[in-house]
């Protein structure tokens, strides 16, 4: 009540003087009676504790960190000279996933392996793997791919280590490119059935992405190959039935794209189509003979064909013609039998053994003959003696 009474006080003596109503002694005479009894009043309090007040006095007092007073932060500038969140007081966020950064391999942690052979150290790494210390495999895996002596299998191997070791650890951006490496050297490798799921996540969306370029850059491939191909025919147009129709077709291919050529024929649109596979021989020419059973007609028909080119993943690659579009040789009317050569004939090889035959017999009738006459007379044992 007393500390009320002295601030009221000085208060009132200062509006007073303030306000030019009390003289400038007063003023002074009023300060020092305030100040007198305010002294007084916190003597009297030290000596004699108020005992309604049981709280401890240390607990009253103040840390330093809650005595000052709360700033507001400065906002984030846009230039270059801002200052950034950890500069300005603000605590650095937490990641969400609470993931361990990636530990980075110097020259002097790779120069610790210099005295190791390429094989022991892979094989370290793979223990390492084993065992979960997957930070301690990354710089193992690194060592392995600096080595200019490693082979493809090792540093495959190295790859597949590295980005798996890179994905638990958390930088999974850094494990997408050995698991680049890894699929380019063995595009159809796959990740075994107990890989953790960190590892599998990333290997798979580093899959896709490379299947993807892998089918584009096979579709360019094969469209600069169609550029380069250069196919000539020497398909008749005309031919005549019962005898045998070739299909001949002369082929540039530069880049060796063409792996099979089919010929697809029939007899009339409502026929289905039948095909017939091309051979190729040591000139480069492409050839087939159609069976004369088939190009046997009555009064003359039109064959349909068309020719079709594929790599060795049966992709077209040029084409002659197509289903809808077919091209046509016109036949002649012709049956097996009229265009059979004579010498193919029954008759002839009937009339041929005749004829030896016949031969044969009359070649021996005049051979013993002939040997009858060179004989001399036989006198049974007497000599007739002429007079």
């Amino acid at each position: 009540m007393a500390r009320w009474c002295s601030r009221s006080v000085l208060c009132l003596v200062a509006i007073l003087a303030t306000q030019g109503i009390a003289p400038a002694g007063q003023l002074g005479v009023g300060l020092s009676v305030a100040s007198a009894a305010a002294k007084k009043k916190a003597k009297e309090k030290k000596a004699k504790p108020d005992k309604k007040d049981k709280r401890d006095p240390k607990k009253d007092i103040k840390s330093p960190a809650e005595t000052v007073e709360m700033q507001p932060l400065p906002s984030k500038a846009v230039s270059s000279g801002s200052v950034s969140p950890n500069d300005a007081g603000e605590a650095p966020e937490e990641s969400s996933s609470s993931q361990e950064s990636a530990p980075k391999s110097s020259a002097t942690d790779l120069a610790q392996f210099a005295g190791q052979g390429t094989a022991a150290l892979l094989t370290r790494a793979k223990e390492l793997y084993g065992m979960l210390e997957y930070a301690d495999v990354i710089p193992l895996a690194e060592a392995v791919l600096a080595r200019e002596d490693a082979n493809i299998e090792q540093r495959l191997d190295a790859y597949l280590l590295q980005g798996s070791s890179l994905a638990i650890v958390g930088d999974s951006v850094e494990a997408e490119k050995p698991f680049r490496f890894l699929l380019r050297g063995r595009p159809a490798f796959e990740m075994p059935a107990e890989t953790p799921p960190k590892i599998l996540a990333v290997f798979r969306k580093v899959q896709v992405e490379e299947k993807a370029i892998a089918n584009q850059l096979k579709d360019l491939a094969r469209q600069n190959s169609v550029k380069s191909i250069e196919l000539k025919s020497e398909v008749p147009a005309e031919g005549k039935g019962g005898v045998p129709l070739a299909f001949e077709y002369r082929l540039k291919d530069p880049r060796g794209a063409v792996a099979t050529m089919n010929i697809h024929y029939r007899k009339s649109a409502s026929e289905p189509y039948s095909s017939l596979a091309l051979r190729v021989n040591d000139e480069g020419l492409w050839s087939a003979d159609l069976p004369v059973e088939y190009t046997e007609n009555e009064g003359g028909m039109s064959l349909q064909y068309y020719l079709t080119t594929q790599d060795i993943e049966s992709i077209d690659l040029v084409t002659l013609g197509g289903p809808s579009s077919p091209l046509s040789i016109a036949l002649a009317e012709g049956s097996v039998a009229d265009a059979k050569p004579f010498y193919k004939s029954w008759w002839f090889w009937t009339a041929t053994g005749v004829a030896v035959v016949a031969m044969g017999v009359g070649g021996w009738f005049g051979y013993d003959n002939y040997r009858q006459s060179k004989e001399p007379p036989s006198t049974s044992g007497r000599i007739d003696l002429k007079e």
